[in-house]
């Protein structure tokens, strides 16, 4: 191990900085709570390890040499580098700290995710959550490059399977079961009936757009030799509902 390794810590390149901020060894000592002989003996090992003086003396006042200037610099980077690697850490393992981001399937119902990230802030005030919506293949590719910490969509889902590149290394939790729901104007339909595929195919249809979660998924029920005709399309529910 390098002796290095041993001599340039936190502790001694923090006992440095302060000298350097009084220019005193009393002071510092002071400020750091230590003795005077024990700082004076860390920034001798200091200067030992990088083989020159760090500090010089003109009469009673300190001055930085100028491998001090360079090391003071080089001190300060170290030192905000080890800070913002603890504060990582820190934030990462306690669970009500840090940031959030939150990728969404643009067509689920967004005032139901609202509600719930609402609530979710209440509770976990010191959580920043950062929420955007994508459609599902950019969804999927926003995840495998760690984009976002959390997907929600709807499943079964093929995007995985269809995209070789997309990783398999995916856990996944039901939050909500939800059912697929057809408007018809025919008076002749009841809900909650069965009725073959056949019967709505020659209508015209208001639907999802064709590479949306819903719109694949009825293509898969209806299959290609029950295709759908659909002059027009929405990817908000709203509009979707008002025009059909």
């Amino acid at each position: 191990m390098p002796k290095t390794d041993t001599i340039l810590s936190a502790k001694s390149l923090h006992y440095f900085l302060q000298l350097i901020d009084t220019m005193n060894y009393t002071q510092a000592a002071q400020i750091l709570g230590i003795t005077q002989p024990a700082l004076t003996q860390q920034i001798k090992k200091l200067e030992h390890t990088i083989g020159t003086p760090l500090f010089g003396q003109m009469g009673k006042k300190l001055y930085l040499t100028e491998a001090g200037k360079e090391m003071e610099s080089g001190a300060k980077i170290l030192l905000d580098t080890i800070n913002s690697v603890v504060d990582n850490i820190q934030e990462f393992t306690q669970a009500d700290k840090g940031n959030i981001s939150i990728g969404i399937l643009e067509n689920i119902g967004t005032e139901v995710m609202r509600k719930f990230l609402v609530k979710f802030n209440q509770k976990f005030p010191d959580i920043t959550l950062k929420v955007r919506y994508f459609n599902h293949e950019d969804l999927w590719h926003k995840l495998d490059n760690n984009l976002v910490d959390l997907a929600v969509m709807y499943l079964p889902d093929s995007t995985k399977n269809n995209h070789t590149d997309l990783q398999n290394q995916y856990d996944h939790l039901d939050i909500y079961r939800d059912k697929m729901l057809v408007l018809t104007h025919k008076d002749t339909v009841k809900a909650g009936q069965a009725y073959p595929v056949s019967r709505f195919t020659k209508r015209k249809w208001v639907a999802y757009p064709s590479d949306s979660y819903l719109s694949q998924l009825m293509k898969k029920y209806f299959t290609n030799k029950n295709k759908l005709i659909v002059p027009i399309s929405f990817s908000s529910t709203k509009q979707l509902i008002s025009t059909a």
